[in-house]
């Protein structure tokens, strides 16, 4: 909108601000319209949530980090946000035989 408008961006370090920069005081009308300008349709911030909890746990950390990350209360919650991909759960169900599989051998 800015370059649209042909407004300078002096670096605010706001993601959500007005065309001057300054702070916008509520947050939900400014994600719905920026949803709607990008073609978004059902799709809301706590989703961002969800994804960012499913990524942290597929790239390793465990629910006590995604918990302490998002800043959930308890981790029953991180656990109903995080849906891991099939693939996931057959590497680990993989790497838990490789495991067997070394004890059993020492």
């Amino acid at each position: 909108m800015r370059h649209r408008k042909k407004i300078d961006y002096n670096g605010s370090d706001s993601v959500f601000c007005r065309l001057d920069e300054k702070p916008l005081k509520g947050f939900y009308k400014a994600w719905r319209e920026t949803c709607t300008e990008a073609g978004i349709k059902d799709f809301h911030f706590h989703d961002l949530r969800h994804t960012f909890s499913s990524n942290l746990l597929l790239s390793g950390a465990t629910l006590k980090d995604a918990k302490e990350m998002i800043g959930y209360n308890g981790i029953s919650v991180t656990d109903r946000s995080a849906h891991l991909t099939l693939d996931h759960k057959l590497r680990l169900q993989k790497n838990l035989a490789e495991h067997y599989l070394k004890k059993a051998s020492i």
